[in-house]
């Protein structure tokens, strides 16, 4: 925004986080008097090299700054079949600056999209007069805005510290969205989030799950943007501070980590609602039990608090199958630690969309929270439960059905469909169960 006028969008009315589509005028179409908006529907009349031209470039001006990005596009297999391209409007793609031989920075390439003065999409123009050539429909495809949100205690916040690891890359990923609980706002996915559970000394440094499950995922699915809500309080209770309202009698109103949760909650989707950004809600990870294990009370309450947060994190994002993946609380020196551990198991193996990952082999640096690499690691175990679920159980290649391509692609690669912690012929067992009784 703002857009130039030679670009018409229109959202279609009945995709829920829409697609924008647009036709991109040429200057030739208006030499010749054609409506730009109707490019999709109609051949231009356009002078063509013989053999037949083919589109070469895009190009993308700003209206400020004096900057222009350009991509080359590689020459079609045939020029008798319809050739089409597919250009990311990422830095990383292939962009050159004009006249500057380099890629754009992603300052540069969020600045000059922001203020967008013209798109040429350059072609061969030698003439030949008896040849035609056919722009077909451009159009303009906002990603796919995949939020996940991220609860818990300190492990979750994040006690590892970055320094602890000087060869791991810790730089801001921009092209990843990371909320703010201090500062109420979205920016780059970086260390330094953490609340003061763990990070009182140095707190730029320190880091939870979330490093290693934003770019796990951004590795998943490289098109789309990564969006990640975090809220954390360390040293809290389940069942008495993060239980949802007409869970347990001891917090009938809801304790007081799930009323600011559900506050920051609402503050991140209102941010996401104004910049009119189109989003879907794909899993949400949770990482907490070392305080409630404890106390009998509060692990005696732990398996229906944890349903009824579970439930109300559906409820919220409206989306009743959402991904939820744990990770199973970790043996530490608590008396009723293991009946937290087992509430956790049975609550997600009871739950075709959750999860539990298993920490056990997560070393704890001072004996209760989980060491900086490790961090890294349970992020990652996260992201690839949390992809696993996110087509849904059975839809192995996340083409939105159940049928024997799934066998096919679970056959190439193993994945831990019954969420044991293994691929192996009881994930089969269950996919083949699945095909039949479609």
């Amino acid at each position: 925004d703002p857009l130039p006028d030679d670009i018409a969008l229109e959202r279609p009315a009945n995709r829920k986080h829409g697609d924008w589509s647009s036709n991109v005028a040429l200057a030739t179409a208006k030499k010749a008097g054609k409506n730009p908006r109707e490019l999709g529907q109609a051949l231009v009349d356009f002078l063509t090299a013989n053999p037949p031209a083919h589109v070469t470039a895009v190009e993308i001006a700003g209206s400020t700054g004096g900057l222009a990005f350009r991509i080359e596009l590689p020459a079609p297999a045939t020029f008798f079949e319809p050739t089409g391209y597919a250009v990311s409007l990422q830095e990383n793609a292939g962009w050159e600056v004009v006249g500057q031989s380099r890629p754009p920075t992603a300052a540069e390439f969020r600045d000059l999209l922001s203020l967008v003065a013209s798109v040429s999409i350059v072609a061969d123009s030698s003439a030949a007069s008896d040849e035609v050539v056919a722009l077909g429909p451009v159009a303009v495809l906002r990603p796919t805005v995949r939020v996940f949100l991220a609860a818990g205690q300190s492990n979750m916040s994040g006690c590892a510290d970055s320094r602890d690891l000087p060869g791991v890359d810790f730089s801001p990923k921009t092209e990843i969205l990371f909320w703010n609980q201090f500062d109420d706002q979205f920016g780059p996915l970086e260390t330094g989030t953490s609340d003061s559970s763990c990070a009182n000394s140095g707190p730029e440094f320190f880091y939870g799950p979330e490093i290693g499950f934003g770019n796990a995922m951004n590795a998943f699915y490289p098109g789309d943007e990564i969006v990640i809500i975090k809220y954390t309080e360390g040293g809290t209770s389940l069942p008495f501070c993060w239980v949802p309202p007409d869970v347990n009698d001891v917090r009938p109103n809801g304790g007081a980590c799930w009323q600011r949760f559900r506050d920051e909650l609402d503050l991140a989707f209102a941010a996401l609602d104004n910049a009119g950004i189109s989003y879907q809600f794909d899993g949400m990870i949770w990482y907490q039990g070392e305080r409630d294990g404890q106390n009998e009370t509060n692990s005696g309450l732990y398996e229906e608090s944890l349903l009824g947060l579970i439930d109300w994190a559906r409820e919220r994002t409206a989306e009743p199958a959402l991904p939820f993946v744990l990770g199973r609380t970790a043996v530490i020196g608590a008396p009723f630690i293991q009946v937290v551990r087992q509430a956790q198991v049975d609550v997600a193996d009871a739950d075709l969309n959750a999860c539990w990952i298993d920490t056990d082999d997560l070393p704890l640096f001072d004996g209760l929270h989980i060491a900086a690499d490790e961090q890294l690691t349970l992020g990652q175990r996260m992201a690839r439960a949390t992809r696993n679920l996110m087509p849904r159980p059975s839809d192995v290649n996340a083409d939105g059905l159940v049928n024997a391509e799934d066998l096919y692609a679970w056959n190439e690669s193993p994945i831990d469909l019954n969420c044991d912690q293994t691929a192996d012929d009881l994930d089969l067992d269950l996919l083949e169960a699945a095909v039949r009784g479609q």
